[in-house]
């Protein structure tokens, strides 16, 4: 299923779970080192502005480790121990985004494997886990998140498409509520309900359970545009 991406966090993550997936698919070693070292540098970020959330402070990005300490301590939340678990792979792993960001690397540090991408995500993941709990805070559900497609072949509706009519409800009738979806330049007629129906309830349910990544959801009653949904979700175009 496609992600409905509802915030900048949640669009960086899926970023870089973007490029791993690039990463594992890719063919020969330039790509593959290519976006393992993006998947690094962007999985980084996200680890950096989620501390930065949980902590409510602005400036740990720079000299990570000393400014996440001082955050830790301004807000009365108990001490990292760098020295073991998943900050000692954290610091790892800023090390090694260093080599790609910071420093000139050796030619054969720049064809990283694929599974460097995947520790990169695991290890941000944990540290996410990781500092909200230590600031009693509920961790963000777009951490969650272990999917997002590599190339993508076609984001139109594919060759089957049907409607759905509800209580005798026909593709003539004007007085009745219609749902459609709206896929790049394309819309397609999803749900006819008769006239005074509450189409919510249809639009949330399209929402969970459609397999393509879609533009919109329309409403319309007799004919006439109510709802316009506009949905960010990961793959539309």
């Amino acid at each position: 299923m496609p992600t409905v991406v509802d915030s900048t966090h949640c669009h960086l993550w899926t970023d870089a779970l973007h490029v791993r997936q690039l990463a594992r698919e890719a063919r020969n070693k330039w790509d593959r080192g290519t976006y393992v070292r993006l998947c690094v540098n962007t999985s980084w970020t996200a680890l950096e502005v989620a501390c930065q959330d949980a902590l409510n402070c602005p400036d740990i990005g720079y000299r990570f480790k000393g400014n996440l300490d001082k955050a830790l301590a301004s807000a009365s939340v108990p001490p990292i121990d760098w020295s073991c678990g998943v900050w000692q792979q954290v610091r790892k792993l800023q090390e090694r985004r260093k080599s790609y960001v910071h420093r000139f690397a050796s030619l054969d540090d720049m064809f990283p494997a694929a599974s460097v991408a995947d520790e990169a995500i695991q290890i941000v993941r944990d540290a996410i886990r990781s500092i909200h709990s230590q600031a009693s805070l509920p961790i963000p559900s777009w951490a969650g998140l272990d999917e997002a497609g590599g190339w993508q072949t076609s984001s139109n509706f594919g060759t089957a498409w049907g409607t759905a009519y509800h209580s005798g409800t026909t593709s003539e009738e004007l007085n009745t509520v219609r749902v459609s979806v709206v896929v790049g330049n394309e819309e397609r007629l999803a749900t006819v309900f008769p006239a005074g129906t509450n189409a919510l309830p249809e639009v949330e349910r399209i929402l969970q359970s459609v397999i393509v990544p879609i533009n919109a959801i329309r409403v319309y009653e007799n004919g006439e545009l109510t709802i316009d949904f506009i949905v960010n979700m990961r793959g539309n175009v």
